[in-house]
């Protein structure tokens, strides 16, 4: 009977998107953003305008998974994760200028916004290397003097993280850190936060 309760008190991510709590989408009014979602399932795409002129649409969406587009240089993806609280909402926004660089804040199933480093502790520059003596990680350290990381939530219980040092280091700098540098990095959620994947 519990079990019962707690699926029909479940919600998809659309219902997540569209409610008028939302700290991530406000600027998109109620009505709007429950067109978006109809218009997505009718197999269309319904892009709203912002007031610069940007377009913003959803890009894809399961029950509990969605990826809006916000702007030609901003993204956002939700997904619905069990916890052992109950559900939350994992939120990962991406601006895309000059490269790539993610965000991720976690909220409860109700949008009250959560403390993230409990869930997931964004990948640092030593975490993207492989392969690196100490003085090899000083010459790299002297390149690179911000790290910018894009962070997936496409797929289901992970979060991939990707280093855009190709966007925005010189070529000759990327190519002399290239040979050190994970193409990626995975993190898995083990029903409490997301860890490294060995």
């Amino acid at each position: 009977m519990l079990f019962a309760c707690s699926s029909a008190m479940a919600r998809s991510v659309s219902e997540v998107f569209v409610d008028e709590a939302s700290p991530v989408f406000g600027k998109i009014d109620k009505t709007t953003r429950l067109d978006m979602v109809d218009y997505y399932a009718a197999g269309q795409k319904k892009v709203v305008r912002d007031q610069m002129d940007g377009e913003t649409y959803i890009e894809s969406m399961t029950d509990d998974y969605m990826k809006v587009v916000i702007s030609s240089a901003a993204t956002v993806e939700m997904r619905l994760v069990d916890s052992r609280q109950g559900k939350i909402i994992v939120v990962s926004t991406t601006y895309t200028l000059p490269a790539a660089d993610s965000r991720i804040d976690i909220y409860d199933e109700t949008w009250n916004p959560l403390d993230s480093r409990r869930y997931v502790a964004m990948p640092v520059l030593d975490d993207l290397l492989v392969g690196v003596d100490k003085k090899r990680r000083s010459e790299i350290e002297s390149i690179v003097d911000f790290t910018l990381i894009g962070a997936s939530l496409a797929n289901v219980d992970t979060i991939v993280f990707t280093p855009s040092f190709d966007k925005y280091l010189s070529d000759e700098d990327y190519d002399a850190i290239k040979p050190y540098v994970r193409t990626s990095v995975v993190y898995r959620w083990n029903g409490k936060r997301y860890t490294p994947s060995k």
